[in-house]
């Protein structure tokens, strides 16, 4: 199995599709998020007017006044989409100074090819939760809580968490995200209208240009050319928007240059409207809540068009913000299967692998029920361009083979089986498929040991516990040559990380390999924060600086002791479940990797 096949196949844990490595990060990227010289001391906030003197007795249980100390923060509103045992609770940020969270709500990674870090991203953003204690309000945090749940493509939420901040009504943050979220999910039939009254007056170069678009939608081009001459003249160079804009205004010849970096919501919109096929020089620059909402533009019908909005989907997926069923619907519509074509379009997909052949595959295992696992799980091998690959999926889908023979073909998509049922969680798929691959011609022992770990970790049964006895065992077919040690390590490392018990033999002899061990490691300090927040109960920290050391190449670009520790830490805090989903996307990244 091709590398490139182990990352499209990660990156598709728990409904996910992933068409190329993620790219790593250096550890100036990220750096250590620390409490900055004063922070939280108040140092550079006003209290307010009304602050009431608060008394602080000398020692606990005394009734003797002691220090008198003003508080500086106002009991602030609960804001958010998740309450209860759906979200981490409404007091995640005691203990917590208001620049310590702003540095970790920026630093966390969005995007990351890793359903379970997506699941956390979500937890902390969405939790209804107060804002630090010395942050007045908690606007700044709440606004960068918005801000960032749109980054991360939870476009549905933004809304109506604006909407509960009643108190923010005339903040221009909160507008212009309102804004935004309409132009991505009605773009300009819903953004001309009152709901965006800001465009009126203000001259901000977002509001500005925002009436320059609806200018052109209400048929008055003189003045919204007029308003894009002003944005010129006060320095704004949007050429992108400039362009679009006179393509709106009527002006055919005009060309739309590219590739687009970081296209805006409003560039979104005036793309729709012109039909034009965005051209980005990398997908992984987009927002995820724009990815999505290209994702589902049906005007783009052309084939580079179809082949535009199945990649955001796919993008949207593997960070897990587009569901299952969103995504077989975005390959429904853009390239739908015909089963009275059947054959000819299964053929063409094994011989052309591409965004279409995805969906083609994707729908054509679901109207079959080849697996009965989630179809566009199972196709993310496809985006690897192996052919021998093709050749298991087409056996499986009753095509035959080209070039392989009958029982490789078996081991291959048995296998390959294997790990999509592991991936979506449908165990007894797993255990059979496990099964019928352990009896293939010559099973090769790395890939069955990397299997029974995976299981072991996704879903632990009678058949498939663990025991310390697995450990020794595993270590003599390292020693026998069968397994990687390096592997092995990581391995046991992260169950170690989950509680269980690693006999001390076994963990001094694998302590030689940790040296080998190769990855994105953060920088110490974030270790150190994250272990003090987790022994202090500060549940916010602890699940942000979680993902900060784990980091935007998910669990199979970091450092494997980093994936450690934040599985440790969730575990710690009482997320067992977080922390498992973790090692799990972590463990199965060695089934997917080219093994004999």
């Amino acid at each position: 199995m091709t590398g490139s096949l182990a990352k499209a196949a990660l990156s598709f844990i728990f409904a996910l599709v992933l068409m190329a490595k993620a790219p790593a990060f250096s550890q100036s990227d990220v750096g250590a998020p620390v409490q900055l010289p004063g922070a939280g001391t108040g140092e550079d906030e006003e209290a307010p007017a009304n602050t009431v003197p608060q008394s602080v007795p000398i020692r606990p249980g005394s009734s003797d006044l002691g220090i008198q100390v003003g508080v500086i923060a106002s009991r602030a509103p609960t804001i958010g989409m998740l309450s209860g045992s759906d979200g981490l609770g409404g007091e995640i940020w005691i203990g917590t100074t208001a620049t310590q969270a702003q540095i970790l709500l920026n630093q966390i990674p969005i995007g990351a090819p890793s359903r379970a870090m997506g699941d956390l991203v979500r937890l902390l953003l969405l939790t209804a939760s107060r804002p630090p204690e010395d942050q007045r309000g908690g606007d700044t945090i709440l606004d960068l809580r918005l801000e960032r749940s749109l980054d991360a493509g939870l476009i549905d939420a933004v809304p109506v968490m604006i909407d509960q901040a009643t108190h923010l009504v005339n903040d221009p943050e909160v507008s212009n995200l309102r804004a935004e979220t309409i132009l991505l999910t009605r773009g300009g039939v819903g953004a001309c209208t009152n709901e965006t009254a800001n465009r009126f007056e203000s001259e901000e170069p977002f509001w500005m240009k925002l009436r320059a678009y609806c200018f052109v939608h209400q048929g008055l081009i003189p003045a919204a050319r007029l308003t894009a001459d002003l944005l010129y003249e006060i320095g704004d160079e949007d050429e992108l928007f400039q362009d679009l804009l006179e393509r709106l205004a009527g002006n055919s010849d005009v060309e739309i240059g590219g590739p687009f970096d970081t296209p805006s919501a409003l560039h979104l919109a005036m793309m729709r409207d012109a039909n034009i096929v965005p051209e980005l020089a990398r997908g992984e620059t987009t927002s995820l809540s724009i990815a999505r909402s290209m994702a589902r533009e049906p005007n783009w019908s052309s084939e580079e068009g179809i082949a535009y909005r199945i990649e955001m989907a796919e993008r949207a997926a593997r960070s897990g913000v587009m569901t299952s069923p969103e995504l077989l619907n975005v390959y429904q519509e853009a390239a739908p299967y015909d089963t009275s074509q059947r054959t000819q379009q299964l053929s063409a997909a094994a011989n052309n692998v591409s965004p279409v052949s995805r969906a083609i595959f994707a729908e054509a295992a679901v109207v079959d029920g080849i697996t009965g696992a989630r179809a566009e799980v199972m196709t993310a091998a496809l985006s690897a361009a192996d052919p021998n690959i093709a050749n298991a999926y087409a056996a499986a889908l009753g095509r035959g083979t080209r070039d392989m023979k009958a029982e490789d073909v078996l081991a291959w998509a048995s296998y390959n089986f294997a790990v999509t049922a592991l991936a979506d969680g449908n165990m007894f798929a797993a255990y059979d498929w496990f099964d019928t691959y352990s009896r293939s011609a010559e099973p090769a022992p790395a890939r069955v040991q990397a299997l029974q770990v995976a299981i072991m970790m996704a879903a632990a049964s009678e058949r498939f516990a663990f025991w310390p006895e697995h450990a020794f065992r595993w270590l003599e077919q390292a020693d026998l040559g069968d397994l990687s040690h390096t592997r092995l390590t990581s391995q046991l490392m992260w169950f170690e990380a989950m509680g269980y018990e690693i006999p001390p033999a076994v963990r001094e002899r694998l302590a030689l390999h940790e040296n080998d061990l190769a990855g994105v490691a953060p920088p110490p300090a974030v270790i150190g924060n994250l272990r003090r927040a987790t022994e202090a109960g500060r549940m916010g920290e602890t699940v942000a600086y979680a993902l900060v050391a784990v980091g935007p190449g998910g669990p199979n670009a970091a450092h494997p002791a980093a994936v450690a520790e934040a599985i440790r830490a969730l575990r710690l805090a009482g997320r067992v479940n977080e922390a498992r989903a973790l090692a799990s996307e972590a463990l199965l990244g060695f089934a997917l990797e080219d093994v004999e």
